[in-house]
């Protein structure tokens, strides 16, 4: 095998680990917890009124009405604490910027086999723009889109 086909054997292999290891790349896991306490004031309030009349009749016909109220009242005051908890999970990965690219071909004017690479760079949004070069000396420009 000559040293040329080696090389590019080589250099094939060196690509495809990288895309490999590129892509085996574990997802970015970000968990979002949102913890909300809601306090509340209880304010309860008693009121008991007793209303104790006593008619006391003596012998001569008077009569002696004694009438006790008692108030009594009472507050009690509490707090309320209630907390929640809001657990989210977002999982991303990040999109690959460049593309490396073999390109081989036949040209049919000169009966020649044709060997290129060509290189891509997102550039805004789905849109990319690249180069590309042959070994039969052609070069290029190209723009695409991904969806």
């Amino acid at each position: 095998m000559r040293l040329r086909y080696k090389l590019l054997l080589l250099s094939i292999a060196l690509l495809l680990a990288f895309a490999a290891g590129r892509w085996l790349v574990p997802q970015k896991v970000k968990v979002i917890t949102k913890v909300q306490t809601v306090v509340q004031t209880v304010v309860k309030h008693d009121t008991h009124v007793r209303t104790v009349t006593i008619v006391t009749q003596k012998p001569d016909g008077t009569k002696i009405t004694k009438t006790t109220v008692t108030h009594d009242s009472s507050t009690e005051t509490g707090v309320k604490v209630e907390h929640k908890k809001d657990h989210k999970k977002v999982v991303s990965t990040s999109q690959p910027q460049y593309e490396i690219a073999a390109i081989a071909g036949y040209d049919f004017h000169t009966s020649h086999k044709v060997y290129g690479a060509m290189v891509s760079k997102q550039i805004l949004g789905p849109v990319n723009l690249g180069i590309w070069g042959l070994s039969n000396g052609e070069i290029g420009v190209s723009v695409g889109v991904r969806f």
